[in-house]
């Protein structure tokens, strides 16, 4: 300590302690590159970039939600980047705890979401040698996330290496629609003095400014549109990721709209009712050009019906996309879409009829329950609510009945996997403040996120309402091939997987209001705005033929 009114003769920056240092700098970097969330998993070796966050939180700097289970924590990173479209930070510890990441990497690389992973490291000289928690993390993710190696530089010049780090690596984070791995290999010790996150933007502001960098906090814009010609024989298809504008775009050219419904887009006057049937009937036969927004994959008959003959495709990409929706190897892959003149309205109409003749037939094979069930969740959806879908028999079924609503939906179809949809919806409502979360979950998903359900004490309920199916295992294995091929034993052995376990009781054991609900009891829960978890009996479904 020095004397009343003698100054310290070392700069604040030389009394700092690298690793607190650089991850309070790397935060301000982010921040200024449009990050506003962050997941803190707890760890030892990511302490510095943990309390850095907190430090943020408690400045209005970013919003912070802690987890203990990394997987879980990656799905909540997602839901929020799904609802906000800016990036969202994860941050992990070293070891296996990244690897609890890799389903929502996944995820997020296909659906071109940025999501940010900062996996704090052992340092160099301790990998390759049988380490304690030390393995090739910036390997793990492979091809679906950019991985940049970043160390803090404990040199007399460390405080300015470390802005140069914080600012490149908000460099590439800026305007991205892919996943981002920085991984950060920290040194002992591993935590201690910090710049406060006030003097931390300060000091990547004043860097930036001197260098002329800026950070956009939104994508950069579009590419030009190709134009197609609005005619009798064009039809628009719709998927998850489709653009928000695509149910307008349809109905402002008179052509005809079939959206799934995880697209959000089964809205609007040129939104056809019932669409999978539609497309299964003669009218079909009658397109001669599809134009398709975000990418289909709920059921067989859209894939079967992009491959006829002589079909002119054109496809808009997902931006940031791993892999482009390629359903034929003719179709043309666009970045933007617009329609020229309108179509002869009468082939809209067309459309309309069909669709209306067939609304709410659905399958012989979709119980009264499964029904009831979706049609009260969406039913029960105002304009500022949002609805979830799992990867589960109950989405199927909602894509059969479900008439067109303005409604704003989510799903996670990047591969489309049950992994993480509660945490998924919990993000989402996170994200999105007024309204209410719903999720349509069958029992399986709900099981493989059950733990999504816990929250620290510091944090309340969100406003999620949770609708679980449960119809005791894989009902949908009931539609598929191997129902009709597997002996009846070794099928409910290794493809339904009967589960026994009481939903009601987990959720409870989560801090939950949970309840065993009928359908017509469901649509009064639903109604009154409240978090919970409901869960709705249905049939099993019949049985594989022997």
């Amino acid at each position: 300590m020095y004397p009343p009114g003698v100054i310290s003769p070392v700069p604040a920056s030389m009394c700092e302690n690298p690793a607190s240092r650089f991850a309070s700098l790397l935060l301000a970097g982010l921040r200024m590159a449009g990050l506003r969330r962050i997941v803190v998993c707890p760890g030892s070796r990511s302490q510095a970039v943990a309390l850095a966050a907190d430090a943020f939180a408690e400045e209005g700097l970013l919003e912070l939600s802690v987890r203990a289970d990394e997987r879980s924590a990656g799905f909540l990173a997602l839901g929020m980047v799904r609802a906000s479209g800016f990036p969202v930070a994860v941050v992990t510890t070293s070891g296996s705890a990244i690897g609890h990441l890799v389903p929502a990497v996944m995820e997020a690389a296909h659906e071109g979401l940025p999501l940010v992973l900062l996996t704090c490291d052992r340092p160099e000289e301790l990998l390759g040698i049988g380490a304690n928690q030390a393995t090739a993390q910036d390997q793990v993710f492979g091809v679906f996330a950019e991985c940049r190696t970043l160390q803090p530089d404990e040199s007399r010049a460390g405080a300015q290496a470390d802005a140069r780090a914080a600012v490149e690596a908000a460099r590439a984070l800026s305007g991205r629609r892919r996943p981002l791995q920085l991984n950060i290999r920290f040194r002992d010790p591993l935590s201690g003095v910090a710049p406060t996150p006030v003097a931390a933007v300060e000091r990547i502001a004043t860097y930036a400014r001197e260098r002329g960098i800026r950070f956009p906090e939104v994508p950069q814009a579009e590419a030009s549109a190709v134009q197609i010609p609005a005619v009798s024989g064009v039809l628009a298809i719709a998927g998850d990721r489709a653009p928000d504008d695509t149910a307008q775009l349809c109905a402002d050219a008179g052509i005809p709209l079939c959206a799934e419904i995880v697209s959000g887009q089964r809205r609007g006057p040129a939104a056809v009712p019932s669409p999978e049937a539609v497309l299964r009937g003669p009218l079909a036969e009658e397109v001669r050009e599809v134009v398709v927004f975000g990418r289909p994959t709920l059921n067989r008959t859209v894939p079967a019906f992009l491959r006829r003959p002589g079909l002119r495709i054109t496809v808009v990409e997902i931006p940031g996309a791993r892999e482009p929706f390629r359903p034929a190897p003719s179709a043309t892959l666009v970045s933007g879409v617009r329609f020229g003149g309108r179509a002869d309205p009468d082939w809209l109409a067309r459309w309309m009829r069909a669709g209306q003749a067939s609304a709410g037939s659905g399958s012989e094979l979709d119980s009264s329950e499964s029904r009831g069930l979706v049609e009260a969740v969406w039913r029960a959806t105002g304009s500022e609510d949002s609805i979830v879908f799992a990867a589960s028999s109950l989405v199927r079924v909602a894509d059969r009945v479900l008439s067109p609503a303005p409604h704003r939906v989510f799903a996670n179809r990047g591969l489309a996997g049950i992994d993480g949809t509660l945490s998924t919806a919990i993000g989402i409502a996170a994200a999105r403040p007024a309204g209410v979360v719903r999720v349509v979950v069958g029992d399986l998903a709900f099981l493989h996120d059950a733990g999504g359900l816990w929250l620290p004490a510091a944090e309340h309920l969100p406003r999620v309402q949770v609708v679980v199916g449960d119809d005791r295992g894989g009902a949908i294995f009931n539609r598929l091939e191997v129902a009709q091929t597997a002996a009846p034993g070794p099928f409910s052995r290794v493809m339904r997987v009967p589960h026994g376990a009481d939903l009601t009781a987990i959720a409870a054991g989560y801090g939950w209001p949970a309840r065993d609900l009928s359908v017509a009891e469901l649509r009064g829960a639903l109604a009154a705005g409240t978090p919970g978890v409901w869960v709705i009996r249905l049939p099993e479904g019949p049985a594989p033929r022997p």
